[in-house]
This record gives structure tokens, sequence and C-alpha cells, in this order.
């Protein structure tokens, strides 16, 4: 790797891990990312809960998207956004409102801000980006691709699973932030740690197609993610869900959360 990519790969990654434990927040409002009305439990004194799992900051894998990957060739993006096509987009500054369906961060509080985003052929950057979709039990696999070994009856499956957890076991607690309830359960992960996360539906990260299972993390806080959709930089989570990972995640941050594989049937297996 020639010694200018490879400075500028480390600068990026210098800047995402600052800003997984400090975040952007709002630029015009003067606060951190950290900041905002508590919503529904106390995190305490910000200590992380330790648990087995590695996580990174959030990014999508391009690597797989086909140079065709547009509105009218979905079929090429390999799940992911037509927005992460990187032979026709490679800037994430380049614009807002960059053709039909595809939106960029121009403006954003990441570009004004000058941050440095991982935006490579290989792997793109996420951010948080407030609420989609609800929890529910009728979502499809909006975006036709499907994980390893994930088949269109496993999904179907899946999704009743992850719903049931979510109203029957969960506990609502009510995100004013967002005007719903996040559904908070208690998940023992794979070191034996039992922590409190909040079920969500929707975009998916990393390598992610529909029915990979994720847990995306920001501080003490942590939601459940199963990946009903695309994999975009623009990471939305179920309603309440949002504002129980972070009270400013309601749109215009630049919040880079930490995010890992999690295994589906671990999780069902808890609850079921």
């Amino acid at each position: 790797m020639p010694g200018s990519v490879r400075e500028s790969k480390r600068r990026a990654l210098v800047m995402t891990c600052a800003l997984v434990f400090a975040g952007c927040g709002d630029p015009g409002s003067g606060e951190s990312a950290s900041t905002g009305e508590s919503n529904g439990e106390s995190s305490g004194d910000d200590t992380v809960v330790s648990d087995s799992g590695d996580y990174q900051p959030c990014t999508i894998d391009v690597s797989n998207v086909g140079p065709t990957c547009s509105g009218s060739d979905p079929t090429s993006c390999d799940g992911a956004d037509i927005a992460q096509n990187h032979a026709l987009w490679p800037d994430p500054y380049e614009c807002y409102v960059c053709a039909p369906g595809v939106t960029l961060l121009k403006g954003g509080a990441c570009d004004t801000q000058g941050v440095e985003l991982v935006w490579n052929a290989t792997d793109e950057q996420c951010i948080l980006n407030g609420q989609g979709y609800p929890i529910g039990n009728a979502h499809g696999c909006s975006s036709g691709h499907y994980a390893s070994g994930v088949s269109p009856g496993d999904f179907s499956a899946l999704i009743d699973n992850w719903y049931t957890i979510a109203v029957e076991k969960g506990e609502k607690v009510f995100q004013p932030n967002a005007g719903a309830d996040a559904y908070i359960v208690d998940l023992t992960l794979e070191g034996g740690e039992t922590i409190k996360a909040a079920m969500s539906m929707g975009h998916g990260v990393l390598d992610g197609k529909c029915g990979s299972t994720f847990l995306i993390k920001r501080g003490d806080r942590y939601v459940l993610v199963l990946q009903t959709d695309i994999r975009a930089w623009s990471l939305e989570l179920s309603p309440g869900a949002n504002t129980w990972l972070d009270p400013a995640n309601v749109g215009g941050t630049c919040i880079i959360p930490e995010v890992r594989k999690i295994d589906a049937s671990f999780v069902v297996d808890q609850f079921l």
C-alpha cells in the first residue's frame, strides 16, 4: 500500500475512534452527541459494560457492489444502498441529493466539522441517522438479498421471533426524543455478561444482508438489530431504539457507533 494511502487511512481511523467516544452532535447546537434529554433510564457514570465481542467503528462492506448499482439495477448492489456505488460516488461530501434515490453527506454535520470518513472501494462509514423501520411482524426483505444460509422462510420466522421477543419479553421504555417506546431486553452475551439492549429492525452494517443480526454500541448503551433492508451509510434504527442508544440520535448528527455481529439463534434461544 503506498504511504500516502496508508497515512490517509490511518488518519481516518484515528478520527473515527475519536468520534466513537466523543461524538459530533449538531454543529449548530454547541452540544456533543453525548448530551441531551434523558431517554428513560440513566446511563450512570459512563462506565462501559465489558463483553466478549470485538467491536469496530461502524462501516459497511462495499467490495462486492457492482459498478452498475443504481435505481435501475439494484440487483448489482449486493444488498447495499445505491448511494454506496463507490465507482459513481467516491466522495461522501460531493453532493447531498446526488441523483434520484441517492443522498450523501454534503453540508451535514460530518462535512461542516471536517471529519475524514472511511470511504473507499472496500468499506464506507456508517453514521447514526435517527429512526426508520418500526418493530413489526410483517416486514419483507426489501433489498431481495438474503444473508448466507438464510432462506425467505427462515427470514420470515426470524421476523416473527424478533417481534415476539420485543413485545412479549421486552420492557417498554418511553423515549421522549423519539416519541416512541423502546423495547428493552436483558441479553446475556457470549462471555456471560448481561446487558440491556433495545430491539430494532431495518438497516444493516458491515457485510449484512436480510436476516443478519448485529449489536450496535454507544458508550454503555446497546441495540440489537435484525437487518430487513439495505445496508447504508445512514444507519436508521427502529423508533425508540434510536434514542435509547443516544438521545441526540434524531438525525443531523455525526455519530459513528461501534458495531459487531451476533448470532441470531444465540439471541432467539435466550428468550423463546
